[in-house]
């Protein structure tokens, strides 16, 4: 079986706003630590699991503040205030930011510290992930899907198992803890990810595809026609 991996969307944003103006634009302190999530609010998504790890006693020591990016389906609004309200009741208080919907991606990345990606189900290959990555974010990821073809575990970022709060929770506090280690892996994940999948290493996988699968069918095909000439 061969994988030819998706490349980054064109125009994708890999770079991020100035921290300092990023953090003004979404009213987010200066000097806190914020882990984003960006991506729909669904319930596999995993936005809960980053509240209820917010809520673990080492990031709410450390004042580590939550920043949810995206909406809800039309329809499926309750999961926003489902998420609002297991915030309260953990008593998150601003800990927690649900922005909404951006088409100011740059603001995000550049606002964050960390992007968690904590997909509770298999999630093929989420371009959040991408996008964080190829930006120099560091990434939290559930290791499962196809978040380990994106991340590679303590090299381009972090895993941790999916649905585990807890899990989360020490991952974020551990770069919290060590900025230092945060920026080496996300700028490991930049260079990392612009060259693994950029659209040309996507070009060039599927062209390589169809010459393998090809090339035996035409050098029978020559063979066939050398035949009927020779004839």
């Amino acid at each position: 079986m061969r994988v030819v991996h998706d490349g980054l969307p064109p125009g994708a944003s890999t770079r991020r706003a100035p921290r300092s103006v990023a953090r003004a634009a979404l009213g987010l302190p200066a000097d806190a630590f914020v882990a984003a999530t960006i991506g729909r609010i669904s319930s596999w998504k995993g936005q809960d699991v980053l509240v209820r790890a917010l809520a673990e006693p080492e990031p709410a020591r450390l004042g580590v503040v939550g920043v949810v990016a995206g909406d809800a389906w039309p329809g499926e609004e309750e999961r926003v205030r489902s998420l609002r309200e297991l915030a309260d009741r953990l008593g998150l208080g601003d800990r927690l930011r649900l922005v909404g919907f951006r088409d100011d991606l740059k603001m995000v990345l550049g606002a964050a510290d960390a992007v968690v990606v904590a997909s509770t189900e298999p999630d093929p290959l989420p371009i959040a992930a991408l996008e964080a990555a190829a930006a120099g974010c560091c990434v939290v990821a559930a290791g499962h899907g196809g978040l380990p073809e994106i991340v590679r575990d303590r090299a381009t970022g972090v895993l941790v198992p999916p649905g585990d709060h807890r899990a989360l929770a020490a991952a974020l506090a551990d770069v919290a803890i060590d900025p230092a280690t945060a920026a080496r892996l996300g700028a490991a994940a930049a260079y990392d990810v612009r060259g693994r999948f950029s659209a040309d290493a996507l070009l060039d996988a599927v062209h390589d595809l169809y010459d393998e699968v090809l090339s035996p069918r035409l050098e029978r095909l020559a063979h066939r026609v050398g035949e009927l000439l020779s004839d």
